[in-house]
């Protein structure tokens, strides 16, 4: 079955499923996820926003973001401190959610951290993964 994008056409594809790691406070990430980058059709985000941070600053980052379904949030998340094996499990369970989720069909993992700043196009992504398939 071929996907199909926003516009009921056939996608271009890749789909990209973008594995955030943040721990930033909530205006800031909310400001990164506004690039028309994690807004593309073929794109959705999954975020691990650090368990470290309150509920009500999760509940305002999840505020600040639309509610289009292109932002999902790890459900359960850790306190991540660095080179800790916390930081480990919170890329598994953001692993687990995209490979999980069977309505967006993830083609491609794209681990980021909230201080990444997307400088190309997702189609610029698309095309290097079409032109190299076996690209891990």
């Amino acid at each position: 079955m071929v996907p199909l994008n926003a516009t009921g056409e056939a996608a271009a594809g890749p789909r990209l499923a973008l594995l955030m790691l943040c721990h930033e406070a909530p205006s800031v990430v909310a400001r990164r996820l506004s690039s028309p980058f994690f807004r593309h059709p073929e794109v959705t985000t999954y975020i691990h926003y650090d368990g470290a941070r309150s509920p009500a600053q999760r509940a305002e980052l999840q505020r600040l973001l639309p509610t289009d379904g292109r932002f999902r949030f790890v459900e359960e998340p850790l306190e991540c401190r660095w080179g800790d094996h916390t930081l480990v499990e919170a890329t598994r369970r953001l692993m687990a959610a995209a490979l999980g989720d069977a309505e967006f069909g993830a083609e491609h993992l794209v681990l980021l951290s909230a201080s990444c700043v997307p400088c190309r196009p997702v189609a610029s992504l698309q095309a290097y993964l079409r032109q190299y398939p076996s690209i891990e």
